[in-house]
């Protein structure tokens, strides 16, 4: 049984929520842009200063994120960059060359992204005197991604969005007795931060919704 003051309490606050007169809706918001528009949308192999094989994955995750995203969405892979430059004889992708593109593979956008990966850096937390301190420190590498779509009629951009990341190395902490304690990952940091990078750039490709007020 619910006791009397709690009770009393429940029926005062759904008095409150009804004499304020308002509540809350939840609105669906559409993408910035909707890809299904598109007869085909041409997507270039991303670029970054790791290597071959992170590159493939980040495109292949941008891919299939993207399809999931707005199912339906028809998407062409037109390979690395040097090798599309390669097929319109261009020498840069500028905007003489997006139209080529167009024409050659017969995509009416593209998608091209570059991710740039920092070297390790040390963070070090709280420690002055290593005779007499407790404190650590860790390793980290940050990745930065920038992706856009870019119109092969007009090499006009319709959209883009940049992203980061950080993954932890190892780390290295000291406590007060002069205890040393430390981790070391051995995996590939690179190819872990692909998933937050891919899905944080895509924010804006994906339907979200929000709650508004109404009075």
């Amino acid at each position: 049984m619910t006791p009397r003051p709690a009770l009393l309490l429940l029926f005062l606050s759904l008095g409150l929520l009804g004499c304020s007169g308002s509540r809350y809706v939840t609105v669906r918001v559409p993408p910035e842009v909707d890809l299904r528009n598109y007869q085909a949308v041409g997507i270039i192999e991303f670029a970054s200063n790791a290597d071959a094989a992170i590159n493939r994955y980040a495109t292949q995750r941008f891919q299939s994120s993207v399809q999931s995203a707005q199912p339906g969405t028809r998407l062409i892979e037109l390979g690395t960059a040097d090798s599309v430059l390669a097929a319109i004889g261009a020498r840069q992708l500028d905007a003489d060359a997006i139209k080529k593109i167009g024409t050659r593979f017969g995509v009416a956008a593209v998608f091209d992204a570059n991710i740039r990966f920092s070297e390790p850096k040390v963070n070090v937390r709280g420690i002055t005197d290593l005779a007499m301190a407790q404190g650590g420190a860790r390793a980290e590498m940050r990745g930065d991604m920038f992706a856009r779509l870019v119109e092969t009629r007009t090499a006009a951009s319709v959209w883009s969005n940049s992203s980061w990341a950080t993954k932890q190395l190892g780390g290295v902490h000291v406590s007060s007795d002069g205890g040393i304690a430390g981790t070391v990952r051995t995996s590939n940091p690179r190819e872990e931060m692909v998933p937050d990078l891919v899905r944080e750039v895509l924010t804006g490709l994906r339907e979200s919704t929000v709650r508004r007020r109404v009075e």
